[in-house]
């Protein structure tokens, strides 16, 4: 892996700054808390993102932005990588939000935890970590800030070798024993309870003997059963053929029963008929007795016929004399009008004083002639009226004359309508009787007709008259077999039930010896491999994990040894590894406290032992590609000018691509192939090259 450059955006203390890598060696040189470590840090984040625990979100935002971001450019494996992390404020609090990668240009958005995931993969690094949050191997190879390094030469020895199980993934071997104990103790349950599963097998397995031997006895009753049901089965079968065959009889006896009803019925009513038209005819002919004869009927109807005839000849009268006393009434009615327009007209001119119209004086004579004119009209009028009044009287007579022979013709038509129908009741009296008579005579032989029907179904009927006596004790019998059969099937289903409740249980209890057998095998199995882990598995890994931490342990403290001697040129000072990984510092031959070293002497130790884990890290993962990258962050702490120089030692013995120191030793810029000051003003860095 070989870093290209990173460009911060509102990072910590950096507002816009893009830095450019160098291969060989380089330096970040600045002053205390002028930025060089954030730089490591932003390496840090935009490879594997914020961490709550070891790099939180809100400690790499700058001040007062509410958003920031960092684009990392390096080069693994030939690719040409680029990675952008963005961080955003939200009210309180800081995220990562969506950021990209490219790969050789090609581009991909993504989250926080699918960037991790993909740097990993470019990286090399275990997948396994990925999801917990971890990147120990990029801690402890690549970048180690010196204050975390020195945190772990102070830790308790069991605290120390889990870190360093850790770092070499040796706790695997230590997670696969708690794993397989927890195995065994689940092996020793499920077999505990697959035990208590197959107790009672040998009692099933009586069990079964036993209901094979009711299943024979029962098998045994079922055929005798089966052999008296079947028996009376077919006795039924056949009653029942004989019952629906005097059925059969006893239908067609029942058809002729009724048959010989309704001709008895017809007979009865044949025979009423002829009594009642014998009696309708003695009816008739009392009628007939008192019935005028025909000649007087006939002679009466000529007479009235007669009188009838004159009825046109009245009416015609009637109608001519009514319009003649209407004619006279009308002249009545004129001229008494006539008559009263005189009298009015001579009242009025005899009241008239003056004439209405030129106002002139009406005189006495005047009035005189106007009133003898009008008397001589009035009593010429009154002449006439009496003429009229009279001549309508005559009229009046005359026609009252005329409506009493109407009344006459009347009377007659009446007579002759009567007298008509009495002739017409005659003829259908005399007819009705002759009717009748011949009706007898059909009736008569329709009642003999009968008489010998029915005398055929006396004689179809008499050889069937017991077949409802033998249809009863039919029926009796196939109910008898009924209730025979009801009962003898009734003992052979519940010896079918019987067979069937132990064929279920013989199938249930089968299943159950079967399951009970298999728990048996499985628990015979579960304790084998309970065994077997407890007595190899767990031994084998303990040894495999001793195997594995004495080789470690050995390389550890001779490259410990190495990098500690190149950087501590005493000989009355010596160091090396124990077997818990902790730094064992001896004096003049006598063992010395950490505590009691000086600065410098602590700086050495703590870079020694992260050289050493660098390089055994490096040796044992062979698939990680950042092994040609090393960055160290202040580590010449305390370090005095001897042993400033021996830190070019240190580089040349390391011959890495690519060498990060962060210090602010000035001295470190003599043996390095690069130097990036960082420098800060108004709590801004900014980078000078």
């Amino acid at each position: 892996m070989f870093l290209k450059s990173i460009h911060l955006k509102n990072i910590r203390s950096y507002v816009d700054e893009r830095i450019t890598f160098s291969s060989g060696a380089l330096l970040i040189e600045g002053d205390i808390g002028s930025g060089k470590s954030t730089i490591l840090l932003a390496i840090d984040f935009a490879l594997f993102g914020a961490r709550a625990n070891e790099l939180p979100a809100s400690s790499l935002l700058r001040r007062g932005a509410n958003r920031g971001e960092v684009v990392l450019e390096f080069t693994v494996d030939g690719k040409d990588v680029e990675i952008k992390r963005v961080l955003e404020k939200k009210g309180a609090s800081v995220t990562q939000t969506a950021g990209y990668i490219a790969v050789n240009g090609t581009r991909k958005d993504l989250m926080s935890m699918g960037l991790k995931s993909l740097v990993f993969e470019l990286l090399g690094y275990p997948k396994a970590d990925i999801k917990a949050g971890k990147s120990m191997i990029y801690r402890y190879t690549v970048y180690t800030p010196q204050e975390q390094m020195k945190q772990i030469m102070m830790q308790k020895p069991d605290e120390r070798l889990n870190t360093i199980r850790a770092i070499f993934n040796i706790d695997k071997y230590k997670r696969i024993r708690e794993n397989a104990k927890a195995i065994v103790r689940e092996l020793k349950k499920t077999s505990s309870h697959l035990d208590g599963v197959a107790y009672d097998l040998s009692l099933k397995q009586e069990k079964r003997v036993e209901l094979t031997s009711q299943r024979k006895v029962l098998s045994d009753e079922e055929k005798k059963k089966e052999s008296v049901y079947v028996k009376i089965k077919e006795n039924l079968e056949s009653k029942k053929e004989e019952k629906v065959q005097v059925q059969e009889v006893l239908k067609k006896l029942n058809v002729l029963v009724h048959e010989k009803s309704v001709e008895k019925t017809r007979l009865e009513n044949e025979e009423k008929m002829i009594l009642h038209i014998s009696e309708e005819i003695k009816d008739t002919e009392k009628k007939l007795e008192q019935m005028k004869s025909q000649e007087e009927c006939e002679k009466n109807i000529t007479e009235s016929e007669r009188v009838i005839l004159e009825k046109d000849v009245f009416s015609k009268m009637e109608i001519e004399m009514d319009e003649e006393i209407k004619h006279v009434r009308a002249k009545l009615t004129e001229t008494d009008t006539r008559k009263r327009t005189c009298e009015e007209m001579m009242k009025n001119i005899m009241a008239l004083s003056e004439c209405p119209t030129c106002r002139q004086i009406v005189s006495s004579g005047y009035k005189d002639d106007i009133r003898q004119e009008e008397e001589e009209k009035i009593e010429k009028f009154r002449k006439i009226l009496v003429l009229h009044t009279n001549a309508l009287e005559g009229l009046k007579e005359k026609l009252k004359d005329v409506k009493q022979k109407q009344d006459v013709i009347i009377e007659n038509e009446k007579v002759l309508i009567r007298v008509k129908a009495e002739l017409a009741s005659l003829k259908d009296a005399k007819e009705a009787i002759f009717a009748r008579k011949q009706k007898i005579s059909q009736c008569g032989v329709s009642v003999d007709a009968l008489k010998k029907s029915i005398e055929l179904f006396d004689k179809e009927i008499e050889p069937l008259a017991d077949t409802e006596e033998l249809y009863v004790k039919v029926e009796k019998e196939v109910d008898i077999l009924n209730g025979e059969h009801t009962v003898s099937l009734a003992q052979f289903e519940k010896v079918k039930q019987q067979l069937s409740g132990i064929d279920n249980e013989t199938v249930a209890l089968d299943k159950e010896i079967e399951v009970k057998i298999q728990a048996k095998k499985e628990s015979g199995s579960l304790k084998e491999i309970t065994n077997w882990l407890n007595e190899y598995f767990v031994a084998l890994m303990e040894t495999m994990e001793k195997h594995v931490m004495l080789s470690v342990l050995r390389d550890f403290d001779m490259l410990f040894r190495e990098w500690f001697n190149i950087l501590m040129d005493d000989d009355s000072l010596q160091a090396r590894i124990d077997a818990g990984f902790t730094p064992v510092i001896e004096q003049n031959t006598y063992e010395t406290s950490y505590d009691f070293l000086s600065g410098g002497e602590k700086t050495s130790i703590a870079l020694a032992y992260r050289l050493a884990l660098n390089k055994v890290i490096n040796d044992l993962c062979e698939d990680i590609k950042t092994k040609s990258l090393l960055i160290l962050d202040e580590p010449t702490d305390g370090f005095s000018s001897e042993q400033l120089d021996k830190v070019r030692d240190v580089l040349l013995e390391l011959k890495l691509g690519q060498t990060i120191i962060v210090s602010h030793e000035e001295k470190i810029e003599s043996f390095v192939d690069k130097t990036i000051r960082v420098v800060k003003k108004d709590h801004v860095s900014r980078v000078i090259i």
